[in-house]
């Protein structure tokens, strides 16, 4: 419910990253229910605003964990596409904080 009114709050007052992010956190509680249809609709939506606002940070976060999603189904094929592009993303950007989760999976 907070996740909600906050997402809602930023549509409101056009706050296009916190969108973003709150989109992304509905996209986590949908996998840990293992709704993945619902949770892969919402890292979509998150990842086409992070892209429109040039946020890389927020990509690479976006990515790992739609990545973390697409493990959980199994879909080995798209998770390695979305580690992939976030840790381009984040080389790209020279941005070492975004690619430290990602490593991880290396």
């Amino acid at each position: 419910a907070h996740i909600r009114s906050g997402l809602s709050f930023a549509e409101k007052s056009g706050l296009r990253q916190q969108v973003s992010r709150q989109l992304a956190n509905l996209g986590q509680v949908e996998t840990a229910r293992r709704n993945y249809k619902q949770a892969n609709l919402h890292y979509e939506e998150a990842l086409t605003l992070a892209r429109q606002n040039g946020f890389p940070l927020d990509i690479c976060v976006i990515l790992n964990q739609w990545g973390e999603c697409h493990l959980a189904q199994p879909k080995l094929y798209e998770a390695t596409l979305a580690f992939d592009e976030a840790l381009q993303t984040a080389q790209k950007a020279q941005n070492f904080q975004a690619i430290t989760p990602i490593l991880r999976h290396d």
